[in-house]
């Protein structure tokens, strides 16, 4: 039985067209942390100075008006409370999705093999075209 539901699918369709629009990337910063320097863990005086701690993913959201806007992880984010949400959900939305895909697929397949067995003598000429 598939954990996709009318319902379940319904919240997610909810969070993915509350979520800011695509496409988004994921970008690993090279350091620069975006801390006050007087807060930096490493003492650095310049916060361009490559720091392998400070290395974190950023993703980075297109399709907003003004342009992309960096959403950065840890305390600095800039994450909506819809995007938070979507991607707080993400790994268990997507395999639902792709497990209800793969169900939809063999039932199509099952019923086109039905279908040629039962009016085209096991013959699919649909499959020609």
């Amino acid at each position: 039985m598939s954990k996709m539901t009318p319902d379940h699918l319904a919240e997610v369709k909810a969070r993915a067209e509350a979520a800011t629009p695509g496409p988004w990337t994921a970008d690993l910063s090279e350091g620069d942390c975006g801390v006050y320097l007087e807060d930096c863990p490493r003492g650095l005086e310049d916060c361009d100075e490559a720091c392998p701690q400070c290395d974190r993913w950023e993703i980075l959201k297109g399709g907003l008006v003004d342009g992309p806007d960096y959403v950065e992880c840890g305390e600095y984010s800039y994450f909506s409370d819809n995007d938070a949400e979507f991607i707080a959900h993400a790994r268990t939305d997507i395999p639902d999705l792709i497990a209800e895909v793969e169900r939809l697929r063999t039932l199509n397949g099952v019923t086109q093999k039905h279908i040629a067995d039962t009016y085209y003598g096991g013959v699919m000429p649909w499959k020609d075209r």
